[in-house]
């Protein structure tokens, strides 16, 4: 099967909308919710770049009145930070633990660079010429990694650079997931990268050649525009008409992701994902009761999380049938092997 063939299909039209609206709910669960990290550093930058495109402001503008030396720069860097920072990026083995909120000086810098100005229309990302948006995204990831090049004495010791790419002309996919996650928090002009939009889209996640990154870029990009009516339409039914297409992309992908790899955690085999039933799914977890596995672990701590501690937070039709349907098998497979000191939290209320 060839690229084209694979990537359409894992795109469903009424999955993604579960997922879209799935994601929006868990963002709208309480106040303070981590999702709407992405709201927050989205719609600043945007409204910062709107200000300056309009010569109202610069990035060396001063941010606030209270005689603190903060510059927009400042703030853009600080919201993109914790933007960061909340979506997993500052894990004990990420370098950015390691520094400030001012190792985004450079990235913020080149996002606000004039030749990437097409790519902030969200209406116009998909019209007039795709190939120079395409190259415009290409060009801005390596700008991006390129910004935090001057890390790179801290960050080799973390397998961070692959040694066969010392090239900065190069595309270095070890920051595929690093680098896409600011391009969505910031411009939102394509998806990030981790680990569930890949595993959920079908990417590869060992290559270490350069054209990989590009090879992916094109790969998501040419699904997206492939999809563009259906996307829409998808988003006008379900009242979400101005979410940027890619940050919908990317919710749909994440939700995907996190739902293939429990049905990988059942032993479904990824080439039947799309056949799997509710039936099949009830049967599996019926077998898996009582086997201490990794799999069965993940499997459990996944219905846990999404079954037995809120609502129902699944889009998949066929997951959600089968938890209402086995409810009372799912709490004790959870409480067989999901490992957890606090076994209360597996009672039924």
């Amino acid at each position: 099967m060839n690229y084209y063939e694979k990537d359409n299909n894992t795109f469903n039209k009424d999955y993604f909308e579960s997922a879209v609206e799935l994601f929006i709910k868990k963002s709208k669960n309480k106040n303070e919710s981590r999702y709407k990290s992405w709201e927050y550093c989205y719609n600043f930058f945007h409204s910062v770049h709107e200000k300056i495109s309009d010569k109202k402001l610069s990035l060396k503008s001063p941010f606030g009145d209270d005689g603190q030396k903060w510059t927009y720069k400042d703030q853009l860097c600080l919201h993109l930070a914790f933007y960061m920072a909340s979506w997993g990026m500052y894990r004990g083995s990420s370098f950015l633990l390691q520094n400030d909120y001012t190792i985004y000086y450079g990235v913020v810098d080149t996002i606000f660079e004039d030749k990437y100005k097409e790519l902030w229309d969200d209406k116009k990302l998909f019209s007039g010429n795709i190939e120079n948006k395409i190259s415009s995204i290409l060009n801005l990831y390596k700008d991006i990694q390129n910004a935090l090049y001057r890390f790179k004495e801290f960050y080799d010791t973390k397998s961070y650079f692959c040694n066969d790419i010392e090239d900065k002309t190069e595309y270095n996919p070890k920051f595929l997931t690093i680098i896409t996650k600011i391009i969505l928090g910031t411009i939102g002009c394509f998806p990030a990268l981790d680990r569930n939009f890949k595993y959920g889209f079908g990417i590869s996640d060992g290559s270490k050649k350069s054209d990989f990154v590009e090879q992916t870029i094109r790969r998501v990009f040419d699904l997206v525009l492939n999809k563009k009516e259906e996307i829409k339409i998808a988003l006008k039914e379900i009242k979400y008409a101005e979410l940027p297409i890619m940050k919908a992309i990317d919710m749909y992908y994440f939700i995907k992701g996190q739902e293939d790899t429990f049905l990988y955690n059942l032993s479904f085999k990824k080439e039947n994902f799309g056949t799997v039933t509710a039936e099949d799914i009830m049967e599996k977890i019926g077998a898996f009761s009582g086997v201490k596995t990794t799999k069965s672990r993940d499997a459990a701590k996944f219905l846990y999380n999404n079954i037995c501690k809120e609502d129902i937070y699944v889009a998949r039709e066929e997951i959600v049938v089968a938890c209402k349907n086995a409810h009372q098998k799912i709490l004790e497979f959870v409480r067989d092997n999901y490992k957890e000191e606090d076994d209360k939290k597996f009672e039924k209320d």
